[in-house]
């Protein structure tokens, strides 16, 4: 099935996103569409929905998850797929999800793929999940208005662009070089010019040859040289525009990690993290400097909820959706109350699963207290010079200057968590807990977070449902949270 002459400005007049772009369903393949975050990845899901209904197909279309409801983040995915799973499919349906991974468990991740791989018709999925680009039979890249059409999973995905990488880059190399030698060459016609101009001057003083004869040579050398110079300046013009167009087009394939924050390990004890015999309770968070007594509350103890974490050491904390992650992570940290004994051995930094704060539209500047108390918990306010020292971090890691007077709603995945990590490289935190950080991260970012965590020296305790992503972090042992 193909698409043709797709433009974003179809759904919207204001979007300028992509134009005459086509795109490519085969018949019973497993297709991802992957790219920055704002790449259009979304709206153009959306005109493919609308092509599709006007051409009669049966179309099943879901856009992202919306927030909100009691349920976690992963049960409210969950249920969405088993309505999906009742649906029934034949051989012209077409199937078009955004993002249908985020919070999934492992054990219904697992589920959900061989779901995909097995319903009959065409499926695309926009998603930066890693266990799902694995299993893809084709990935689409969507950047700056382009689409580039990848026949194989992660591994052939990631391998390809490389090599467009380095070809890219000779085709740039070898146009600037040409650029050069045609400027180059204009110079020297200018030069001759120059040269035999007054070098008929010269001739007339010392010779006495007639005027007219030198002004017909002075002529036709400057006409000469006219010509070769439009030549010339005609072909400089053809390199530039072409090394423009082989410019942008790198832009789009240059994926390695760049404006990495790296996060000193501050002191501590040889354990960073002890937990001993923990009830947990699922109610409304509270700060532990306000709680009552711990007898009161209504709490669910759970068996084997022991856990040490050393100094240096990463783990990866697994679980099914709903088993009560999330508390234990606001637990340890004093952001709930709990029965037991839990001592931190270090100072903490703390990602949350969903930062609801880049919801609104206050600045990031105005809202460094809101996070600082989240992520921060037990930790000051940072005086004026941590807050220089983080404005300047923030430059480092690649954000501009004036990304802090922005709203907050209008920053990247990658943005939202270079601002996080930079606040994170201010506190020097010797354990760093991370609620599935790599959600509503493009693959840049992700592999940028990745090197960040990798370069870190001190702890890190992590919740990810997405299996490659662990596996690239490399933790020293994974921890199943009983359900």
């Amino acid at each position: 099935m193909l698409y043709s002459n797709l433009n974003s400005q179809d759904i919207c007049d204001s979007l300028e996103l992509f134009e005459n772009m086509d795109l490519f369903l085969g018949s019973n393949e497993l297709t991802v569409l992957t790219g920055p975050n704002g790449a259009g990845k979304s709206t153009l899901l959306r005109l493919l929905n609308v092509r599709a209904l006007e051409a009669g197909y049966s179309v099943i279309y879901a856009p992202q998850s919306p927030p909100g409801s009691a349920l976690s983040e992963g049960q409210k995915q969950m249920l969405r797929w088993l309505e999906w799973m009742e649906l029934g499919f034949h051989s012209e349906s077409i199937l078009l999800l955004d993002e249908p991974f985020r919070h999934l468990d492992t054990d219904f991740r697992r589920k959900a793929l061989s779901f995909l791989r097995s319903v009959p018709g065409y499926r695309l999925i926009v998603s930066h999940d890693m266990d799902l680009l694995q299993g893809a039979n084709r990935i689409y890249h969507l950047q700056n208005g382009f689409l580039e059409s990848y026949g194989g999973n992660l591994d052939f995905y990631r391998m390809e662009r490389q090599r467009q990488r380095q070809a890219r880059r000779r085709q740039s190399e070898a146009l600037r070089n040409r650029l050069h030698e045609n400027r180059k060459k204009s110079k020297e016609i200018n030069q001759r010019q120059s040269h035999r101009t007054k070098k008929a001057v010269a001739d007339n003083e010392t010779q006495n040859i007639p005027r007219s004869f030198i002004n017909k040579q002075k002529n036709r050398a400057e006409k000469t040289a006219a010509r070769l110079n439009g030549a010339t300046e005609r072909k400089s013009r053809i390199l530039e525009r072409q090394q423009k167009e082989a410019y942008e087009k790198l832009k789009t394939l240059e994926s390695e990690p760049g404006g990495i924050v790296r996060i000193p390990c501050g002191p501590g004890k040889k354990h960073a993290l002890v937990v001993e015999n923990l009830g947990l309770d699922f109610g409304a968070t509270r700060a532990r400097e306000n709680q009552e007594e711990a007898s009161s509350f209504s709490t669910v103890a759970i068996p084997d909820l022991n856990l040490q974490v050393e100094r240096g050491e990463v783990v990866w904390l697994q679980g099914k959706n709903g088993a009560g992650k999330s508390t234990f992570l606001e637990s340890v940290l004093g952001l709930r109350r709990y029965k037991g004994k839990v001592r931190l051995g270090t100072v903490p930094f703390y990602l949350p699963q969903n930062l609801e704060h880049f919801g609104t539209e206050r600045s990031v500047e105005e809202m460094l207290m809101d996070f600082w108390t989240i992520c921060c918990p037990g930790s000051g306010f940072p005086g004026p010079q941590a807050q220089k020292d983080w404005r300047n971090l923030l430059g480092y890691a690649g954000i501009p200057a004036d990304t802090i007077k922005r709203s907050a709603s209008t920053l990247s995945g990658g943005e939202r968590m270079k601002v996080m990590l930079t606040m994170a490289a201010i506190l020097e935190p010797g354990i760093l807990v991370l609620d599935e950080p790599e959600q509503n991260l493009d693959l840049v970012a992700t592999e940028e977070l990745l090197e960040t965590l990798r370069q870190y020296a001190g702890a890190v305790l992590f919740v990810s449902h997405d299996a490659v992503f662990a596996r690239e972090l490399n933790p020293h042992r994974a921890w199943t949270f009983p359900s």
